[in-house]
């Protein structure tokens, strides 16, 4: 018995040896989770009288595992190694033929080298593992699941994500990071996210963001998940916005079809000298709803109200919530666009004859399709903080958080010219009770004209399966594009003054009110009568100089090429190592920032131009062996020297003959 004793405590003596040098190991290399280990309480360790193992104990004085901690972690990572090696992760060929970069079948070469390769395995996509692999494990534990996986040299990036604290300090007594950390080599990292408790929510999901978007394009393409029971199901907040962040940065960046035809769009609308709003003088004043019209299903349950009490609202339509509200005897105070393409000025021509769209006024971006514009009474004009000619036109006429969706940009909008309160009708973000649009938006029309019926296809294509609490608490399903969209506007209203209502059935918004169809009466029904007016926003606008916008323009095009023409002297470089080729795909990701020198609109249009080609050289590179990378590196080298060669004599002609307007949409 007291050899035993004698040797838990040298157990335990060790135990806290590790500890100490664990703890210094922070001190040095980590000093703000130091900080927050040395404020926070122990855990309750003890030793495993058989096994002489360090255990972690519960509340209750149990052992947390129903086994040796050892014999757990084995059996958990062999499990988790047994279902990795099963799944599919190499992405379908079809994926990778990039449709969208102006020049059609810009990388259909390297796409079908891709396919020959996949075609020609017995197994096709089958336990095709990714040449670089990223791990996010969830849950610290005792550290010995993390020890195992570090040490099989398999993952090049792990990210450890822990709710408590106390779970990194018990590890501390189990594991020596200083030595996993040692046994990295000079590519690979493990960075530790611990949630610091109540409060800090923002904090942890903002640095999760951020961390991610450091490791783009592996979220989307080569990151596996790990769960530590029994802790696996603490976490589901954790990924719900992983998973979240994967799908929505591959909408967040543009690409060159839509971002270039954007350039241009404004260069033309500058051009004609459409007013810029300052919106440093731009007020609203008036005593009536401030409503924010959009097209989505939940208008049809508040369109009566809307009609019965129209002089109670102040109505911004966003989009094709126009076409529903003209369908359903409704006219809005105000129309907002951001709608680029030429679909955009088709959809309205068409509106215009079923009401004079001189009867309203238009707020839109300077990035609007020219061909829309002379259709209404007055035009009002922006530039998004996204835009590439931002820093030229300036801050006063810059509307902030407004982007990817009409909605967006008119709660933006409104809430930069008004402190009111704001309500959100129609603005569903999701498939609400199956349906894409409200009954009488012009995308459910049976017949529609051959130059509209890509809104028709667009509509009945849409995935919606991504799962959301709806504004009772139920759930809804939504796209991938809808969600991103919630998730810009959930950004936008941290940021305002105004109290914002949801009055629609779909997605839950966070930071707003939800309000019913009978709550929304009740409102109305103590508001006083105001008389009608024909403007209750006072513009005040400014002109922009075309000169400058001009050679803003080609400087950012050329830096775009420029940089362009150092990543194609890069991957010249590449080997026949599938691992480092993948590598350095992601390194040259990070360093386009540092190329731009910190210009937000250079870098955006950087990677407008080479973020998909980079994209699927990742994938190429990370999902073909050793042998064939050359060959298929040069490949891909070849369409991407063709698809510059194309981009550059388009560009600059239009620069120099300043013809602006671009005769067919820059995506197919």
């Amino acid at each position: 018995m007291t050899q035993n004793n004698n040797r838990i405590n040298t157990k335990l003596q060790r135990a806290e040896e590790k500890y100490q040098r664990n703890l210094q190991l922070f001190k040095e290399r980590a000093p703000a989770l130091y900080q927050q280990i040395s404020k926070s309480a122990r855990p309750r360790l003890s030793v495993d009288p058989e096994s002489l193992e360090i255990c972690r104990l519960t509340a209750d004085g149990r052992q947390i595992y129903g086994t040796t901690p050892v014999n757990h972690a084995v059996k958990e990572v062999e499990f988790f190694q047994k279902v990795m090696s099963g799944k599919i992760y190499a992405p379908k060929p079809s994926n990778l033929d990039l449709t969208f970069l102006i020049k059609e079948k810009a990388f259909y070469a390297t796409a079908k080298k891709y396919a020959e390769f996949i075609g020609s395995r017995p197994e096709k996509r089958n336990n095709l593992l990714p040449a670089n692999l990223d791990l996010v494990v969830f849950g610290i534990g005792l550290g010995l699941h993390c020890e195992m996986l570090v040490n099989s040299r398999q993952f090049t990036n792990i990210t450890i994500i822990e709710n408590d604290i106390v779970n990194l300090i018990a590890s501390m007594y189990v594991v020596d990071w200083n030595a996993m950390l040692a046994g990295l080599d000079d590519k690979s990292t493990i960075t530790f996210h611990i949630h610091q408790g109540e409060g800090h929510d923002a904090q942890f999901e903002k640095s999760l963001r951020e961390h991610f978007l450091r490791l783009y394009p592996s979220i989307g393409v080569s990151t596996l998940i790990y769960n530590h029971e029994p802790f696996a199901r603490e976490y589901d907040k954790a990924k719900h916005i992983i998973e979240e962040y994967a799908s929505h940065v591959k909408v967040s960046s543009e690409m060159i079809g839509p971002e270039a035809q954007r350039l241009f769009n404004a260069n033309e609308n500058i051009l004609r000298n459409f007013p810029a709003i300052n919106f440093e003088k731009t007020r609203a004043s008036h005593d009536r709803i401030l409503a924010i019209v959009g097209a989505g299903p939940s208008l049809d349950n508040y369109a009566p109200i809307i009609k019965e009490q129209r002089d109670k609202f102040y109505l911004i339509s966003a989009g094709s919530g126009l076409s529903s509200l003209v369908r359903m005897g409704i006219k809005p105070d105000l129309h907002f666009e951001l709608e680029f393409q030429h679909l955009a000025t088709s959809l309205l021509t068409h509106l215009n004859q079923e009401i004079d769209l001189k009867e309203l006024d238009l707020i839109c971006t300077y990035e609007a399709h020219p061909g829309f514009t002379g259709l209404f009474r007055k035009t009002y004009m922006f530039i998004p903080e996204s835009s590439e000619l931002q820093p030229t036109i300036g801050n006063s006429h810059t509307l902030r958080r407004g982007g990817i969706t009409c909605t967006n940009g008119a709660t933006a909008f409104a809430s930069t010219v008004s402190n009111h309160d704001i309500y959100l009708i129609g603005l569903d973000f999701a498939h609400t009770g199956g349906a894409h649009h409200s009954k009488t938006n012009i995308s459910n029309d049976e017949t529609l004209p051959d130059n509209l019926m890509r809104l028709k296809t667009v509509s009945e294509s849409r995935s919606a399966n991504i799962k959301l609490k709806d504004t009772s608490g139920g759930e809804v399903f939504t796209s991938v594009g809808l969600n991103s969209a919630r998730i810009t506007m959930e950004t936008l209203l941290t940021a305002i003054p105004n109290k914002v209502y949801n009055c629609s059935k779909g997605a839950h918004i966070e930071g707003t009110e939800y309000v019913s169809e009978h709550s929304l009466q009740d409102t109305i029904l103590k508001l006083p009568d105001v008389p009608d007016s024909d403007s209750t926003i006072a513009f005040e606008c400014d002109s922009i100089d075309i000169e400058s916008v001009v050679q803003r323009t080609k400087d950012v095009l050329e830096s775009s090429l420029n940089i362009a023409e150092e990543i194609y002297q890069t991957v010249s470089t590449f080997e026949n190592n599938a691992k480092n080729n993948a590598i350095k795909v992601r390194e040259i990701f990070n360093s386009i920032g540092y190329k731009v020198g910190g210009d937000i609109g250079k870098y955006r249009n950087a990677m407008s131009v080479s973020k998909y080609p980079l994209y699927q050289l990742f994938v190429v590179s990370n999902f073909t062996s050793d042998d064939y990378q050359k060959e298929l590196v040069n490949t891909w080298l070849t369409d991407y020297r063709n698809y510059l060669e194309f981009l550059k004599p388009l560009f600059f002609n239009m620069i120099e003959n300043r013809n602006f307007v671009t005769d067919k949409d820059w995506m197919f």
